[in-house]
């Protein structure tokens, strides 16, 4: 018996990938509530599906009550946009914040030492 050729697993693995894609489509429209629903539709309530549930439960509580877009910020609270975009400007942006801090350092120093130079309290 003479093989085919090895079409037969090339067009099986398009034919999954395909399909992998229109899944992932319909998924991306559902909402985590929807998906939630369809889960129990599937599998029975509460059954199976342990991992993606609990995510989808995460997903709820953390989710914000209001459908508005809140801007993201960063650590320091400034926004998405104000962030440095080259290396140049992170560079500059980390020379400020190692400047800041140093100013933070000596200020806290200097209210703690006195005019002799020796810590407050001591003698």
């Amino acid at each position: 018996m003479a093989r085919r050729g090895g079409t037969r697993g090339r067009m099986r693995k398009e034919r999954l990938r395909a399909q992998a894609e229109e899944m992932a489509t319909a998924r991306a429209t559902r909402s985590t509530k929807q998906q939630l629903a369809l889960l129990d539709d599937r599998l029975g309530e509460g059954e199976g599906a342990k991992r993606e549930r609990g995510r989808l439960a995460l997903l709820l509580e953390s989710k914000p009550k209001s459908n508005t877009k809140s801007s993201k910020s960063n650590v320091d609270g400034e926004s998405k946009s104000s962030r440095p975009k080259s290396r140049g400007d992170n560079r500059k942006a980390k020379a400020k914040r190692n400047r800041d801090r140093e100013e933070q350092r000596s200020t806290k120093s200097r209210s703690s030492t006195s005019t002799n130079g020796r810590p407050q309290g001591s003698t």
